[in-house]
């Protein structure tokens, strides 16, 4: 299994709540967001690392710093939700789309997974310990 959250220390971090909030990334409401965000997603990846997936070595996770206006699930590497992100508004939201592979022709699924498959590999670790 595999998770991959925003970074708590990366800079893009803010360029995403800017997209959220249709704000400037210097704006006052922008900037108050960040720290609150960051210690959620630090809550998230503490709380992750009690799991016992993870104490097992079957959960590997993995924070990446850039911005991107879409969440993503990826299961079983076969099949893809996809939620864009619209300037202005919640994830919650967001436009879905579902996308599963055809191994007959490229598709956006191809796509989405490219890009997934390429933060993943510049994604950092997360050491374990707290």
């Amino acid at each position: 299994d595999v998770y991959k959250r925003q970074d708590p220390e990366a800079g893009a971090l803010i360029q995403q709540i800017a997209h959220q909030k249709a704000l400037d990334t210097n704006d006052p409401q922008v900037i108050e967001e960040v720290e609150p965000i960051k210690e959620r997603i630090r809550s998230s990846i503490k709380m992750l690392k009690t799991l016992e997936i993870y104490k097992e070595g079957k959960l590997e996770i993995r924070v990446y710093d850039e911005f991107i206006p879409w969440w993503m699930y990826v299961l079983d590497e076969e099949e893809v939700f996809l939620g864009i992100l619209p300037k202005g508004k919640s994830g919650l939201d967001s436009p879905l789309l579902i996308i599963k592979e055809n191994k007959k022709h490229t598709t956006l699924f191809d796509a989405f997974m490219s890009t997934w498959d390429r933060m993943w590999r510049e994604a950092k670790i997360v050491k374990n310990g707290p």
